[in-house]
């Protein structure tokens, strides 16, 4: 979903090129392979010549780029003691809530497509510390465009293994996709019910399911079978100002609650806030807490 509206400014153009290098660089340096980033990220000490190589998306220039797009959101993570790492096929990185006994339950958040893995940390950092939950943020848009962006299939892989490392059992993990990110974890959510069934509930908050995304024949046009999404567990969010409501507003929304029915899933709850916009499910605390407030009843 390339155009979806969201309640974060679109990135700038980008940098000149070689303060985008060095930046890459600083991130390499402050240890993006899986140690919390200090001040010295800031600070990158070394030059290094530009190559122009055309590569896949490696974690530090990913980093990098997000950094610059969300800085103030970085540097609240950082003072938060967050975890920013490397995703386990090192082409992406995650935000986690700061180190503490493995186990208990998890939050696993996939941003809106014009904002950051900081930005999805950020909104869900204070509900998840106040029930105990570890917060996970992975950052799925790899580059500029809809394409440089991981499949439902990739973003199962990293979730599945980060929850894994975190001990987190299954039918503890809640799943939230926001805009974009929630017109994918549809396809998420059914390959999860075919592997490590990790989800207790899902979250499609302001994001439909609709022909051409990605997994969308194979969760809705039967490619995954009858019922792909059965034992899933659901709650969907709509804002009743969203200004594209045909693409993450209520009127899609709703098509999405009749066809995740189809295949078997179940709606827990449908939150229609007709005084949000598109990024309301946040920017109003009540409708998060009532989403978590179902995860707490699905697994006690």
């Amino acid at each position: 979903m390339s155009r979806s509206p969201s309640p974060h400014p679109r990135p700038r153009a980008g940098l000149p090129r070689g303060a985008a290098v060095a930046l890459a660089a600083g991130a390499m340096v402050a240890g993006v392979a899986g140690v919390s980033l200090g001040a010295a990220a800031d600070r990158p000490r070394v030059a290094v010549r530009a190559v122009a190589v055309a590569a896949p998306a490696s974690s530090g220039s990913v980093l990098a780029r997000a950094r610059m797009e969300a800085p103030a959101r970085y540097r609240a993570a950082r003072a938060a003691g967050a975890r920013v790492a490397a995703t386990p096929d090192r082409r992406s990185f995650y935000v986690m809530s700061p180190a503490r006994a493995r186990g208990g339950k998890a939050i696993v958040t996939f941003h809106g497509y014009l904002s950051t893995a900081f930005d999805g940390f950020a909104q869900f950092r204070a509900e998840a510390a106040r029930r105990g939950h570890t917060l996970i943020a992975i950052h799925w848009r790899l580059g500029r465009t809809s394409r440089e962006s991981y499949t439902p299939a990739q973003m199962y892989a990293q979730a599945r293994a980060l929850l894994r490392r975190a001990g987190v059992a299954p039918g503890d993990a809640l799943l939230h996709g926001y805009s974009s990110a929630a017109a994918r974890i549809y396809g998420v959510a059914a390959l999860d019910r075919r592997a490590s069934r990790l989800f207790a509930l899902s979250i499609g908050d302001a994001g439909g399911a609709r022909p051409g995304l990605p997994m969308y024949r194979e969760v809705f046009g039967g490619r995954m079978g009858p019922r792909p999404l059965a034992g899933s567990r659901w709650v969907l969010f709509c804002g009743g100002r969203d200004p594209d409501p045909r693409l993450t507003g209520c009127p899609v929304m709703r098509r999405t609650a009749t066809l995740i029915r189809r295949r078997g899933g179940r709606i827990e709850r449908f939150i229609v806030d007709p005084r949000a916009s598109h990024g309301g499910f946040h920017e109003h605390p009540a409708n998060q807490r009532a989403a978590l407030d179902v995860f707490a009843r699905l697994s006690p």
